[in-house]
């Protein structure tokens, strides 16, 4: 009884003191700033921030599911090009992601251009090494990456060339874009028009290249080039009789061993050695019209181009990383490295979310569902009725306010 009746007197005893020492800090405040205004402001203040912060935060989470969302959409597509276990394309997701963090290209171009490797033929283990030399080659050529990656995939399968010699191939492209007068996007849409000839003629692909830089420098537009060139191997790979005929009373070989035994250039140049450069001699030789133009600008080289686009490709090694180490950092590039930064971070925070999200919006699909349910068994009906009158009279004011 004693201990509890100490303690009231404490509690009560201690509740007056500090009664008073409430009153003497209150009535100090009053006189400085206002009193417990202080208090007051310094609460709102602090509610105020607090939602900015939980604004920003909820902002946040909704972009990181965004854009993990679209990432997650995105490597669905190429996981239906590839036949791997569940932890093994979880790898290779975490792999893209570390890729883009130091790429010049965008994730959604670089998503995109796996999957165009990977349908290529290309093993989606090699994808991101045949990726990179094509991102060199766009960023030298000033080329979208997919137009890069597809003329390397392309021809590299015309030529069944090993995905490691990828820089190679790289290089032979970047060599031509210098030497003539063409781009990365003109050779990746017509050279598949030639590649498959050449390489059953036996004309590697540097020849063949070497050749389009001559003919786009001379004036000509790619696709002319290169189809002068499709024409010309076709004529050669099979010779009608007439061109038969004029190769026998020339005293010349005309026909693929010749042409892989001499080479492309050393083949046009017996021929123009034999013909005397005459158009109506070559023309028995080409029946294409086609082929017949390019021939006479090739195997003449009256300008030298075909002759120094040949000897560039003799020393094409490391000409699309010299070039792209001049371009790759330059101010647009690195902007995208940084959003690349940034994407990847939002990608991260945002797919743990993902599931949550997933339940979020199947609970919202089913609340509507049960508002239209409820709509179409007349549930709602009366509160339609409010809704349709207070739209008649707002109408019927209107049209007494036009009136």
């Amino acid at each position: 009884m004693a201990d509890l009746q100490k303690t009231v007197e404490i509690v009560f005893g201690g509740r007056n003191e500090l009664s008073k020492t409430i009153g003497q800090v209150e009535s100090s405040l009053d006189s400085l700033t206002g009193g417990t205004q202080v208090f007051a402001d310094m609460a709102d203040n602090v509610l105020r921030a607090e939602t900015a912060v939980a604004a920003l935060a909820l902002a946040a989470a909704g972009l990181s599911i965004e854009q993990a969302g679209t990432f997650s959409d995105q490597f669905a597509e190429i996981t239906t090009m590839i036949d791997a276990n569940a932890s093994e394309l979880g790898g290779y997701r975490q792999e893209i992601l570390d890729y883009a963090n130091t790429s010049t290209q965008s994730l959604s171009d670089i998503t995109g251009s796996v999957y165009s490797a990977i349908s290529a033929g290309v093993k989606y283990t090699d994808a991101l090494g045949v990726m990179s030399e094509a991102e060199q080659l766009a960023v030298a050529g000033k080329a979208p990456l997919k137009d890069s990656l597809v003329a390397l995939a392309s021809t590299m399968n015309a030529y069944g060339a090993a995905t490691s010699e990828a820089g190679d191939y790289s290089d032979i492209f970047f060599t031509a874009v210098k030497q003539g007068q063409t781009t990365i996007p003109e050779l990746a849409a017509a050279m598949s028009q030639a590649t498959g000839v050449a390489a059953a003629a036996g004309v590697p692909f540097d020849d063949l290249s070497a050749a389009v830089a001559a003919l786009t420098a001379s004036g000509m537009p790619t696709s002319q080039a290169i189809t002068s060139i499709k024409a010309a191997l076709s004529n050669i790979i099979k010779p009608s009789s007439d061109a038969a005929k004029a190769a026998e009373s020339l005293g010349i070989q005309f026909d693929t061993q010749a042409l892989k035994t001499q080479g492309l250039s050393g083949f046009l140049q017996t021929l123009n050695t034999a013909t005397g450069g005459n158009v109506e001699t070559m023309g028995k030789l080409f029946g294409s019209v086609e082929g017949l133009n390019g021939v006479m600008v090739l195997s003449t080289d009256s300008s030298g181009k075909f002759a120094d686009a040949m000897q560039a490709m003799e020393n094409r090694a490391g000409a699309t990383n010299e070039a792209y180490a001049k371009m790759v950092d330059n101010f647009e590039l690195n902007n995208q490295k940084l959003v690349n930064n940034l994407q990847t971070v939002l990608v991260g925070i945002g797919t743990p979310l993902l599931d949550e999200y997933g339940d979020v919006v199947n609970a919202l699909i089913a609340n509507l569902q049960g508002i239209g349910g409820a709509i179409n068994a007349g549930d709602l009906d009366g509160l339609l009725n409010i809704f349709e009158g207070v739209f008649s009279d707002i109408e019927a004011l209107l049209t007494n306010m036009a009136q």
